[in-house]
């Protein structure tokens, strides 16, 4: 079965055409594709930020619908990079936290630097943390963040704080080895990360690295070892 009309213009930005088609008939906004995505998803995945905001307009569903475990429109901005599409996505209710599609998880990997700290800024990682020290969380919101520098300036008023775990047993260390962050991983080793820490699936830091394919970081951690 063909793809509805309204696909084609969606994916190229054809904000006129998209909103022509929407005007005949408003329920499009709801019809899926071949693979049960909506027209906000792959506006979300070709960065047609115009055409996204047109489509909520009109009472696209922020969330999906998807089948359960499927990508939701803002993991798609996240993953391939748009910032502008993911903020608007954010500003219409868009929900970033792990148990929301974990948009961070996506945005990290392609090293997507804005869109990490964009959701850090709207509490993508405080639901994992499980601690009362203020630090704690924002020496995860820093690591997360590809911000080096605070990880330092925390680290240096409270360098006790530099295998704190989050509720999966990660450290910041695991954190910044998974998004292949090089400057936060040399920042973290120099003030003493444990490298041989576990999370709750059993993994250490280099175990992540490796699983996300960060072969600069891989490399960083042999180096370290080697001086050990």
């Amino acid at each position: 079965m063909a793809n509805h009309p309204i696909f084609a213009p969606t994916f190229h930005g054809d904000v006129a055409a998209v909103k022509n088609l929407l005007e005949d008939d408003s329920a499009l906004v709801a019809v899926g594709d071949a693979k049960n995505l909506t027209p906000l998803h792959v506006a979300a995945s070709r960065g047609q930020t115009a055409v996204a905001q047109l489509l909520i307009d009109y009472g696209a569903d922020i969330h999906g619908p998807t089948d359960d475990g499927a990508w939701t429109p803002i993991v798609f901005a996240s993953y391939r990079g748009h910032y502008d599409v993911a903020k608007v996505l954010i500003q219409n209710g868009a929900g970033v936290t792990a148990d929301e599609g974990n948009p961070i998880h996506y945005s990290g990997q392609r090293k997507h630097k804005d869109i990490c700290r964009l959701l850090v800024e709207h509490g993508a990682i405080d639901g994992l943390i499980d601690s009362d020290d203020a630090d704690v969380l924002e020496l995860f919101r820093a690591a997360y963040s590809y911000d080096a520098d605070s990880v330092s300036e925390i680290l240096a008023r409270r360098p006790e704080l530099v295998d704190s775990r989050d509720k999966d047993g990660r450290t910041a260390l695991h954190e910044a080895c998974t998004h292949g962050d090089t400057k936060t991983v040399r920042e973290l080793l120099q003030f003493g990360a444990d490298v041989t820490i576990q999370d709750n699936n059993g993994q250490t830091p280099a175990d992540r690295a490796a699983a996300h394919n960060q072969r600069a970081v891989t490399k960083l951690l042999e180096k370290h070892d080697t001086a050990a």
